[in-house]
């Protein structure tokens, strides 16, 4: 065996490792995603980051609107609520996007380094992270990271029409579900 042929396998490797622990973290976050979209009424979505981007890794919609998302799907991190609550905790990733360009999706994204910026520390100060149209014109989100002390792994979050959105009632279920699939998922964290 040649040595490419190594670096190809543990490559492999580690890709069949991360589908393993990605499945086991949806698996574990399913019922409380559940929970959160009966009591919200609206969408309930799981992600984490790749890059700089989100990774749907799971939703459940609710609600008579369309959800412009799909399991395996991908969107920018800076204008989307769970990619925020991400970023907030995750530096290098931050630093990433922060020094890319930040197109504008809708007339309320943040294009702006600066902007960005301030919302990131907004964020790691309160644990929450707002969508205000500005990935979708119409919808607006609330996320919330799956971390303990750390960077955070995944992020959950609860999506709906702005007008029928209420962030003060939504919020802390959010960040109530995010806690209890961490506290699951790693009981000892």
């Amino acid at each position: 065996m040649c040595i490419r042929d190594s670096r190809v396998g543990m490559r492999l490797f580690e890709i069949g490792g991360l589908a393993t622990r990605r499945r086991r973290l949806t698996e574990s976050a399913i019922p409380h995603l559940h929970t959160l979209g009966t009591a919200t009424g609206l969408a309930v979505q799981l992600g984490i980051l790749d890059g700089t981007e989100v990774v749907y890794l799971h939703r459940i919609t609710a609600g008579d609107f369309d959800l412009p998302t799909r399991d395996g799907g991908r969107k920018p991190a800076y204008c989307t609520g769970l990619g925020k609550a991400m970023l907030a905790f995750d530096p290098e990733a931050a630093a990433e996007v922060l020094a890319g360009d930040l197109p504008p999706r809708t007339r309320q994204t943040l294009t702006t380094p600066k902007s960005l910026s301030a919302e990131l520390e907004r964020i790691t100060r309160s644990g929450l992270a707002h969508d205000r149209e500005e990935a979708y014109e119409g919808l607006t989100c609330v996320a919330a990271p799956l971390r303990s002390t750390g960077r955070a792994i995944a992020a959950v979050s609860v999506t709906g029409p702005t007008d029928r959105f209420d962030a003060d009632t939504i919020a802390p279920m959010v960040r109530q579900t995010a806690a209890a699939i961490w506290a699951e998922r790693f009981p000892r964290c």
